[in-house]
């Protein structure tokens, strides 16, 4: 029961401390708008101790984990058709819808093993030589 009561006097005989390092840490670690940043300092600051649960609780910003999660969720799909493709071109059973893209294999080999370039198909590319013929079409895509 002692130490219990040792433990809560030092906290509290440091609680000042501990709220300035809390304090430094959000400033420096966490990258977000300066208002939330501010509104968090002031909890801290006029709730010290309490204010830090409530920062554990709720100032996270989960979304940004969301977003990372399903990056790579993404990316782990991407390497498995990347993979996929890899396999049917190098068993040579990768049904090509031009036979012009057959001729080219070899380089289509090397960028899906090197690089993990995924190879797609049926894909039209208009060239652009001057800006004035470029934002024409694109005024015309839109319209």
């Amino acid at each position: 029961m002692n130490y219990i009561i040792n433990g809560y006097t030092w906290f509290l005989k440091n609680i000042i401390w501990l709220n300035i390092l809390f304090a430094i840490l959000l400033v420096f670690f966490e990258r977000r708008n300066p208002t939330t940043t501010w509104l968090w300092l002031m909890v801290l600051t006029f709730l010290p101790g309490v204010g830090f649960v409530l920062y554990l609780f709720l100032g996270q910003d989960m979304s940004k984990k969301k977003i990372f999660d399903l990056k790579e969720e993404e990316d782990r799909g991407i390497r498995r058709r990347v993979l996929r493709q890899g396999r049917k071109i190098q068993e040579e059973v990768y049904d090509f819808t031009n036979p012009k893209f057959a001729e080219h294999e070899d380089i289509m080999k090397m960028h899906i093993l090197t690089s993990e370039a995924y190879f797609s198909q049926d894909n039209e590319v208009d060239l652009y030589f001057s800006g004035e013929d470029k934002f024409a079409a694109l005024l015309e895509s839109i319209a």
